[in-house]
This record gives structure tokens, C-alpha cells and sequence, in this order.
């Protein structure tokens, strides 16, 4: 398997139907059918189901495509950092970002940049933290924006403000706590919560020295979701203090977590031993020195 291969098989996954994909390759039909078969063969799996009109990945399919794409950009990269030594400052920064930093921080900072750069253009992913690493340990993308523990001696970082970790509640539905501005942990006993997969052990620890186990009706990774979990009345859920700013909305009400505060980390970061391009190297010089960091 090659890399045309692995455009080839892409193509046809985007386009749905081997016609489309002939004519975005500026290639014929049949030698584009010829090649996917050849590539089934190779892997000793097949890769499309073939309908009538249109044709869908297989679960081995679906596995290849994510893997694929992830193949295709790290190319495009090596590609564009090649051509950064020789030219001015153009080409693409590839970053990844939890929700809070992407739709916070990070359109701050991206239009400065482009008004010093405009010709710099922009490829953004987001994840949790555990897949924004993933993505930089890949090589997909060159900066993660991240929250919580990483290891040091693998990534430079730059330390983005801290900030409370709150709970979001509908003041409709489930209210806890006396005070408007502040919840405590044991008085969280009883209260349906929404948890992203990393507070669970926080959780289970801080409501535990409470003297209860935290009734958990559902976990995920998407902030938004629990976000619209909470306004749909189906319970509370924690998160850092700036994602107030995300979903704007009179019924929802954040209250911070007190007696212990538990303070969420937030950092910039980026591989150690890899070679960074221009644009990136620019990018972070321009954060330490310019940007500032207010969330």
C-alpha cells in the first residue's frame, strides 16, 4: 500500500461511488476499480459494501479511513515544511484544541496571527485532551491545546491561565447548593450528574470524602453534549468556569465547586524532538511574546 493507494481509497470513501471518485482523480473508472479491488486483496479484507448507487466503508474500511486521512496530512505537512525553508511565510498551521480553548481563546489569537501572516491558512481538530496528544504524537497536528496532566520531558508547553472547575446546572430542572455563586461537594448528594470521562475519579475521591458516592447517570468527552444534557433538565455537570461563555443561555446557572475549589489546567503545547515548521515556530514565538493569555 502506497500513498496513491491510499488517495485512491479515500476518494472513493468521500465521493460514495467509484464514477465520482474517477473524475475528482482526473483518472478513468476501471483502473480506479482495479486498484481498491487490489487494495482488498492486499489487505485480505473488503472495504466497501457495494450498493446499487452508492458504496459504504466497512467497519475494516471506516478503521482504514481514519487512519488514512491521518497519513494524508502528516504528507501534506512534511510537504509544506520543505517548502517553508525556502519561501516566505505561507502555507497551513495545523492545530488541536479541547472546546473551551477552541472556541475561547483560540480565534483570539488565530486573528491576530492573521493579521501579521494573512497568508497562512488553517487546519483545526478537536478533541479531548487524550486525542489532541494523540493527534501530536501522530504528527497531525503541530500545536494541542490541552487541559490537565501531560508528560514534560516529551512536550514543551506554555502555561495557559488556571481557572475553578464549576458545576452548570438548569435552574429549571436540578439546583443544588444554597448560595448563588458556590456549590459544595456533599451538596451533591443525590444529584443526577453529567461527568466528562476524566472528572470520574476526581469525583469519585471528592464526593467519597463527602460521605456519598456520586450518582453518575452518564459519562462523555463533549462539552457541548453535557452542556445540552443539563439544559434539557437531565441533570448537573462540571466543567471549567470558561465554558459559561460557550452556551449562552438565561436558564443555565454555573456554580463554582468549593471546599475543596479544584483549579483546571490549561497548556499550549508541542513535541519536543520534532521539527516544528515556519509557521508554527512563528505562531509560538508570537504567543510568548505578544498574546495574551486571558480567558
Amino acid at each position: 500500500m502506497d500513498i496513491r493507494d491510499i488517495k485512491y481509497f479515500c476518494a472513493v470513501a468521500e465521493e460514495g461511488n467509484i464514477t465520482n471518485a474517477a473524475r475528482k482523480l482526473h483518472i478513468a473508472q476501471p483502473p480506479l476499480s482495479r486498484q481498491v479491488k487490489q487494495l482488498e486483496d492486499e489487505l485480505g479484507t473488503q472495504l466497501f459494501s457495494r450498493g446499487s448507487r452508492r458504496i459504504q466503508l466497512t467497519e475494516a474500511g471506516r478503521l482504514l479511513y481514519e487512519r488514512a486521512t491521518h497519513i494524508l496530512q502528516i504528507v501534506n505537512n512534511t510537504v509544506q515544511e520543505i517548502t517553508d525553508l525556502t519561501s516566505c511565510l505561507t502555507g497551513t498551521l495545523a492545530i488541536g484544541t479541547v472546546t473551551t480553548s477552541g472556541v475561547i481563546l483560540l480565534p483570539k489569537w488565530i486573528k491576530k496571527f492573521n493579521a501579521d501572516y494573512p497568508g497562512i491558512t488553517y487546519q483545526l481538530f478537536e478533541g479531548d485532551s487524550y486525542q489532541i496528544l494523540e493527534l501530536l504524537d501522530v504528527g497531525v497536528i503541530e500545536i494541542g491545546f490541552i487541559r490537565g496532566d501531560f508528560d514534560q520531558e516529551t512536550y514543551n508547553f506554555i502555561s495557559l491561565p488556571s481557572e475553578p472547575l464549576v458545576i452548570a446546572m438548569n435552574q429549571n430542572g436540578y439546583i443544588c447548593g444554597d448560595s448563588p455563586t458556590h456549590v459544595r461537594w456533599d451538596e451533591l448528594v443525590d444529584i443526577p450528574l453529567i461527568l466528562q470521562r476524566r472528572y470520574i475519579k476526581l469525583f469519585q475521591e471528592h464526593c467519597g470524602q463527602a460521605g456519598f458516592t456520586p450518582q453518575v447517570i452518564c459519562t462523555s468527552n463533549e462539552l457541548i453534549q453535557d452542556l445540552m444534557w443539563v439544559k434539557s433538565g437531565m441533570g448537573v455537570a462540571p466543567m471549567p468556569q470558561s465554558a459559561a461563555n460557550i452556551l449562552v443561555d438565561c436558564s443555565l446557572v454555573y456554580k463554582v465547586i468549593t471546599e475543596p475549589t479544584i483549579m483546571s489546567r490549561t497548556a499550549m503545547i508541542w513535541e519536543k524532538k520534532r521539527h516544528m515548521s515556519a509557521v508554527a515556530q512563528h505562531f509560538l514565538g508570537l504567543s510568548r511574546n505578544k498574546y495574551t493569555f486571558d480567558i
